[in-house]
């Protein structure tokens, strides 16, 4: 079963060279347009003499190689001139079309350009010698087409993606490695392609700081040996010292310890002390409760004679009230009485006066108002006898309300008593 990996199912975008275009470059006269190229495997064949190896020397001239790089000794001889016609070319230029692009996975063949990636990087030569590098036709200098080309992955400073004609064999010739700081062998070669040439000076500065530390570390490892040895003869002494610590913290709470038990011990005294004064007051209080008991007990016999005494006078009292209201009934009786007498007199002398000529009736008138005056004078008599009898009664009712309420006191007085003493005699056993 064939492995499918991820860059087949995901592709990434990659650089490509998509075509060169020549103006007036060493053997290329006029405008030349060499291209399109295919997306990975591209052959320049011809015959000798007919500018193959100038298309590479198109591309290093470019990406900013020397002159000699190129097969020159200046730069103004990159300028076409194969006749006397050519002689007044004032300048020469190449420009390299460059794009990201993502693969297809149905045609091998197949690509889609990335869009906004295509990217147009030339460089123009003159007669003084002197050449302006451009990006996307806009005049800049070579360190941008530099930084510009590294941002793409691809590294002018370390050429990883030229070998150019020669260059096979002379490798192949390279002694393993240079023999001074300048000479360059195959491990420098080598390391200048990988890139890791770059950080020979870090590597070299590094090393020393890292023999610097070593010697540092041999010293304070004998430093530690030392300091070991007197580590471990000090360490009875350290075992006493402990012990003696050990000692003195045993000392410090067996001290706590004491301490806390006469703490407990000073506050059970002060809880005993405090108990015998409470034991005191009570007996004091049972005393004064005996006592109490006693003269509770010596007040019954006077709290039941004057309970009866007033008993009696209640009694006496109410027999009083009740004589008081017959002898009411018997005033008001009498009273009814007199009115009925007044009114019979009162009749017999209208009749009287109708009956009688006026001598005979101005006595009998006199004699009748003497009897009326004195009939009056009775019921008047009469009336005050049963206002003063009314009075009596309010007061023999007021007295026996008095009587019983001093009764009822008494009798609750008594009782408390009793339960007083029914009390101090439980709690006395």
């Amino acid at each position: 079963m064939e492995m499918v990996t991820e860059e087949e199912v995901n592709p990434k975008p990659r650089l490509i060279i998509l075509k060169l275009s020549l103006e007036n470059f060493k053997s290329y006269g006029g405008t030349v347009e060499l291209g399109p190229f295919h997306k990975k495997f591209c052959c320049i064949v011809g015959p000798n003499g007919s500018g193959k190896s100038n298309v590479i020397d198109a591309l290093l001239f470019v990406f900013g190689f020397r002159a000699a790089k190129i097969r020159l000794k200046k730069l103004s001889m990159s300028i076409h001139n194969s006749d006397e016609s050519c002689q007044n070319i004032p300048s020469c230029s190449v420009a390299v079309h460059l794009a990201e692009i993502i693969d297809s996975s149905a045609d091998p063949n197949d690509f889609t350009i990335v869009a906004g990636s295509e990217l147009v990087i030339s460089r123009t030569a003159y007669r003084d010698n002197s050449s302006n590098y451009y990006i996307n036709a806009k005049k800049s200098h070579f360190k941008e087409v530099r930084d510009l080309l590294k941002s793409k992955a691809v590294d002018l400073d370390h050429n990883r993606f030229f070998t150019l004609q020669g260059e096979v064999e002379q490798i192949s010739q390279m002694k393993p490695k240079g023999l001074s700081e300048h000479d360059e062998g195959l491990l420098e070669y080598l390391e200048n392609i990988i890139g890791t040439y770059q950080y020979k000076e870090l590597m070299t500065l590094i090393d020393s700081e890292l023999g610097e530390l070593e010697e540092k570390r041999k010293d304070q490892m004998k430093r530690v040996a030392l300091v070991e040895g007197e580590k471990n003869s000090l360490e009875k002494l350290k075992a006493e010292a402990v012990a003696f610590l050990d000692l003195e913290n045993s000392i410090s709470s067996l001290k706590n310890k004491i301490m806390q038990k006469y703490k407990e011990l000073r506050g059970a005294n002060e809880k005993a002390e405090q108990l015998q004064r409470q034991f005191a007051e009570v007996d004091q209080q049972d005393v004064k409760h005996r006592a109490d008991v006693k003269n509770a007990r010596e007040g019954i016999p006077k709290l039941n004679k004057e309970t009866e005494t007033l008993g009696k006078k209640i009694e006496d009292a109410q027999k009083s009230v009740g004589e008081k209201r017959k002898q009411m009934e018997r005033m008001e009786e009498e009273l009814k009485r007199v009115k009925g007498t007044k009114k019979e007199l009162d009749e017999e002398y209208s009749a009287a006066v109708e009956s009688i000529d006026t001598r005979s009736l101005q006595q009998e008138k006199q004699t009748k108002c003497k009897l009326l005056i004195s009939k009056n004078e009775t019921t008047n008599k009469c009336k005050s006898e049963v206002d003063r009898a009314h009075a009596n009664l309010d007061m023999l009712n007021m007295t026996r309300n008095r009587l019983h309420k001093q009764w009822q006191q008494a009798t609750t007085a008594a009782e408390k008593l009793q339960q007083d003493l029914h009390d101090m005699t439980q709690k006395n056993g």
